[in-house]
């Protein structure tokens, strides 16, 4: 004779624990897509060294430089960003 596990066996205090679990990989995985999403679109995803037109810009936010010197750092940046194209692949960073 077969025997059917439709009490406790199915949804029991072991379904209830399977759901929690489940519950909290969701949950979990969530967070990692967001987190992963909100580091990309700064454009640095944590890993090495930021770009570097991203610390020119933190620089003159700071007021470490001014807006001539931004701009030729920046223009210098990007002329050595095209012949680097292949490499780096950032040259249309922004």
């Amino acid at each position: 004779m077969m025997m059917h596990w439709y009490g406790e066996g199915m949804m029991g205090s072991g379904g209830l624990l399977g759901g929690l679990v489940t519950l909290i990989a969701v949950a979990l995985a969530t967070v990692g897509v967001v987190a992963l999403v909100r580091t990309s679109r700064c454009g640095n995803l944590g890993l090495g060294r930021p770009h570097p037109e991203e610390i020119l810009d933190e620089r003159f936010a700071r007021g470490e430089i001014d807006v001539e010197e931004y701009s030729q750092r920046r223009n210098a940046l990007r002329r050595a960003g095209s012949t680097h194209e292949g490499i780096s692949g950032r040259s249309s960073w922004r």
